[in-house]
C-alpha cells in the first residue's frame, strides 16, 4: 500500500485441488504474498505516510491469532499464536490451547513463505525473546526455553528456567527483553504478581505489577521497579535507560489513563506505589510521573527504532502498537532533566473494527513488522469483536518507498568464527544493526582477551558513538577488574 489507502489486490479464493497443492508448498508463497485488499474477511485496509508501504506477509490458515513475536540471528521470526478462547479462563484452568510458530522468508523477498509450528502447547503466551540459540517463552507459572537440537524448526528440548508467576489475569509474565548487559528483563502485573525462587533458596513474592530481571538461565532474579498496575514491555535506549508501555498508570481520569513511562530502578509508581515488594535499590520516596500521558490506548509491544530504512530523524524514536485504537504510533523522545518527553504522531491506521496490532517489531533491513491478533480477546474489552466470527489476524510489513537497500543485512555471509579481535571491534561499527548486536554478543563470549580492544575503541573519539557505548556493553559484561 503506497501513500495514504492504495490496494495492492485481493485474495482470491482458491480451487480445492489449489488448496491441496498450498498445503504441499508449492503454491504457499503465492498465497502469502497477495497484499492487503479491500472487503474480503480477515483483511484491512491500512493507512500510512506518503512515501511508505505496507504489505500482508503472513495470514491464514498458516497462522491463527498471532500475538507477540521475536526474530532470530537468521532472520526467523517466532510467534506465539493464542487459541481464540478466552484468555484469563485458560490462564486459570491452565488451559493449553496455543502455540509458536516458526516463520521463514526463504527468498528474501520480505514475505513469510514457510510457516510451521515450533512448539505446543502453551497456555495463553504473552511474552517471547531469542538469544544465543534459545527461545525465550512466557507459560505461566513458567518461563521457559526452547531448543532446536536437530535443526528441523522443532523444539526438541524445553526447559523451566524460573517459576512461580501468577496466571489468573492478562497481568501475568509477559514483557520479555534482553537488556544491553546481557539481562533478560521481564514484566508482571497485578493481580496476578509472583512468588518466585532463587538459587540461594530465597523468595521474590509480591502482588502489585513489576519490573523484574535475570541472568539467561534464569538465575539471580530480582526485582527492579514496582507499583505498576499493568506493565507491558519496554526498550533500552542507548545509555541504558529503559522506558515501558503501561495501561493503567492511573484510574480514568479527564479521558487519561495508559502511559510511556520512564522505568527507574528502584522506582515506585502511582497506581500501588504502596504495595510492598522487596527491591535490591533504595526506592523513590514519591511516585514518578509518566513520560507520556495517553487515554485508554491499551498500547501493547513496543520498540526503539535503530535502522537505517527510515527518516535519519526517526532514529531513537519509539514506535508503539496500539490495540484499542487500531494504529501503530510514532513517538519522539526529547530529554527533560533526568528523564524524558514524548509526543505521539499517528503512523499506520485503519477503520477496520478487526485490525488489533499487538506488537511491533523492527527486522534487520529497517523494516517494521506488525503483528495483528486479529479480534479474539473480548475479556475486558468488549469492543474486541464485533463480529460473530473472530478475524484471526495477520502480520504486516511496513518498508520505506525509494530506501537503499542493506545487503546481507544480519551478516549471515560474514565469517564470524574465524574473524579476529580487531575485525569483530571495526564490526561495532558497521552500519547494519544486527551485524553491530552480533559482533556484541561474539566478542563478550571471547572473555577477557577482547579487553584492550574493547578499551581502545571505548576511547576513540573517532569511531561513531554507538560502536564506542557498544565496546562499553561488552566490557561491562566481560567484567572483571581489567574490564572495569
Amino acid at each position: 500500500m503506497s501513500g495514504a489507502t492504495s490496494r495492492q489486490g485481493e485474495l482470491r479464493l482458491l480451487s480445492r485441488s489449489a488448496r491441496r497443492k498450498a498445503r504441499s508448498g508449492r503454491l504457499l508463497a503465492q498465497v502469502m504474498a497477495v497484499a492487503i485488499g479491500p472487503a474480503l474477511a480477515g483483511q484491512a485496509t491500512l493507512s500510512v505516510p506518503d512515501g511508505f508501504t505496507v504489505q500482508r506477509v503472513a495470514a491464514p490458515p498458516h497462522i491463527r491469532f498471532p500475538m507477540f513475536g521475536a526474530l532470530d540471528d537468521r532472520g526467523r521470526l517466532y510467534i506465539t499464536e493464542s487459541g481464540g478462547g478466552d484468555l484469563y479462563e485458560e490462564l486459570r484452568q491452565q488451559r493449553k490451547t496455543c502455540r509458536v510458530s516458526v516463520l521463514e522468508d526463504r527468498d528474501g523477498d520480505g514475505v513469510y513463505e514457510h510457516v510451521q509450528v515450533y512448539a505446543e502447547p502453551f497456555v495463553p503466551s504473552m511474552g517471547i525473546a531469542w538469544r544465543d540459540g534459545k527461545l525465550y517463552v512466557a507459560d505461566p507459572p513458567d518461563l521457559v526455553t526452547l531448543e532446536d537440537l536437530d535443526g528441523d524448526g522443532r523444539a526438541d528440548r524445553r526447559k523451566v528456567i524460573l517459576t512461580g508467576f501468577g496466571h489468573t489475569d492478562n497481568g501475568s509474565l509477559h514483557g520479555l527483553e534482553f537488556g544491553p548487559d546481557g539481562w533478560l528483563y521481564l514484566t508482571v502485573g497485578w493481580p496476578d504478581g509472583y512468588r518466585v525462587q532463587r538459587g540461594d533458596g530465597s523468595w521474590l513474592a509480591g502482588e502489585t505489577g513489576g519490573l523484574l530481571r535475570c541472568r539467561a538461565d534464569g538465575s539471580e532474579a530480582e526485582v527492579l521497579a514496582r507499583g505498576f498496575d499493568q506493565l507491558v514491555e519496554l526498550v533500552f535506549l542507548p545509555s541504558g535507560e529503559l522506558l515501558g508501555s503501561q495501561t493503567w498508570y492511573q484510574n480514568p481520569s479527564g479521558g487519561i489513563r495508559d502511559s510511556l513511562t520512564h522505568l527507574v530502578p528502584g522506582g515506585l509508581y502511582p497506581q500501588r506505589w504502596m504495595d510492598e515488594t522487596p527491591q535490591p535499590f533504595a526506592s523513590s520516596s514519591e511516585a514518578l510521573p509518566a513520560v507520556l500521558l495517553l487515554p485508554a490506548v491499551a498500547h501493547s509491544g513496543i520498540l526503539l527504532y535503530g535502522g537505517t530504512m527510515f527518516p535519519s530523524e526517526w532514529h531513537g524514536q519509539i514506535f508503539s502498537a496500539q490495540f484499542n485504537t487500531r494504529k501503530v504510533v510514532r513517538h519522539p523522545l526529547t530529554r527533560h532533566g533526568a528523564t524524558f518527553q514524548a509526543e505521539s504522531h499517528d503512523f499506520l491506521t485503519t477503520a477496520d473494527p478487526d485490525f488489533r496490532p499487538a506488537d511491533v517489531l523492527e527486522d534487520a533491513d529497517g523494516s517494521l513488522l506488525v503483528v495483528a491478533t486479529g479480534s479474539w480477546y473480548v475479556q475486558h474489552c468488549p469492543t474486541g469483536r464485533l463480529r460473530q466470527n473472530a478475524a484471526p489476524g495477520a502480520i504486516y510489513r511496513v518498508r520505506r518507498t525509494g530506501a537503499s537497500s542493506l545487503p546481507d543485512a544480519r551478516g549471515l555471509a560474514l565469517n564470524w568464527a574465524e574473524a579476529s579481535t580487531d575485525e569483530l571491534a571495526r564490526r561495532l561499527s558497521d552500519k547494519r544493526p544486527a551485524v553491530r548486536q552480533r559482533a556484541i554478543e561474539v566478542l563478550v563470549k571471547r572473555g577477557q582477551v577482547v579487553v584492550g580492544a574493547m578499551a581502545t575503541v571505548a576511547r576513540d573519539t573517532v569511531v561513531p558513538q554507538a560502536a564506542a557505548v557498544a565496546a562499553v556493553w561488552v566490557l561491562a559484561r566481560v567484567g572483571g577488574g581489567e574490564a572495569l
